[in-house]
């Protein structure tokens, strides 16, 4: 097997880079998980679930961010993701693709596909992101959907 090049391997500051962007990206990412972590087919949360204090403004929702504390200013509830776990999430999501990857245009599509995929892995968390009054609804057993004809007499 050949080894590659030394221009075709990501080297030390491109990893460097691929975390402080990652840390960078974290509070929009931490926002973005607080305000979709509502039931299917409510809007976006906005305010906080325990006080109703608005937290992020209607306009301009893409350039939110949750305060640094991760608790709402009002009522100091914890709200979000627990403080620096987005960022370090993030942080090492695009580390780990930094190191992994071969080319510059191969780091940018797995960078954005990893960036894309934090709010997602943080968002199913089974308290669904954010700390919520009402308890998680019971579970039920599954019922059959389909039951195999009988042949034969009977």
């Amino acid at each position: 097997m050949p080894t590659p090049r030394r221009a075709d391997t990501v080297t030390l500051p491109w990893i460097i880079a691929g975390a402080a962007v990652g840390l960078v990206a974290g509070p929009r990412i931490r926002a973005s998980v607080f305000s979709r972590s509502t039931e299917p087919g409510q809007p976006p949360r906005r305010a906080c679930p325990a006080c109703g204090h608005e937290i992020l403004p209607d306009r301009w929702r893409w350039r939110s961010l949750l305060p640094v504390t991760g608790r709402c200013p009002s009522c100091r509830t914890r709200i979000g993701p627990y403080p620096l776990l987005a960022e370090l999430v993030a942080g090492l999501a695009l580390a780990v693709v930094a190191v992994r990857v071969s080319s510059a245009w191969e780091l940018a599509a797995l960078a954005w596909l990893a960036l894309l995929a934090v709010p997602l892995a943080l968002s199913t968390r089974p308290s669904g992101g954010c700390r919520t009054r009402s308890p998680p609804p019971p579970a039920r057993a599954p019922s059959p959907c389909w039951v195999p004809p009988r042949y034969g007499p009977g």
